[in-house]
């Protein structure tokens, strides 16, 4: 074999090994993602259900809180219409008095003319 041939079988020999060992490195890293794959997809999973699980306990912490606001303004609802009768009634009352007040005082201012 000639030098020029022999030179030109050992940069393809190089060539060769390069590119197998590229091809080794590539398959070794997609062999490492394929292994890590279920892995990650439970942690995600487990990840996943915690998050829902933590979702769902603040959205019933959020209902009951919603709840309570709800029977407050119930409950502050009727005390304020209770205090509103009660302010008519005291109106009323208080009208009443006055009237009388007013009739006893004519009253008084007659019987002072007379």
């Amino acid at each position: 074999m000639s030098l020029q041939t022999q030179g030109a079988a050992t940069a393809q020999s190089a060539l060769i090994e390069q590119h197998s060992a590229a091809l080794m490195q590539q398959t070794s890293s997609i062999l490492n993602i394929v292994t890590a794959t279920p892995a990650a997809i439970a942690d995600l999973r487990a990840a996943t259900t915690a998050h829902a699980h933590q979702q769902s306990a603040e959205a019933r912490k959020l209902r009951r809180g919603l709840e309570a606001v709800s029977k407050h303004m119930d409950a502050l609802s009727v005390s304020a219409k209770n205090s509103e009768v009660a302010a008519q009634r005291q109106t009323s009352a208080l009208s009443r008095m006055v009237k009388r007040l007013g009739a006893l005082i004519r009253d008084i201012s007659k019987l002072f003319v007379l």
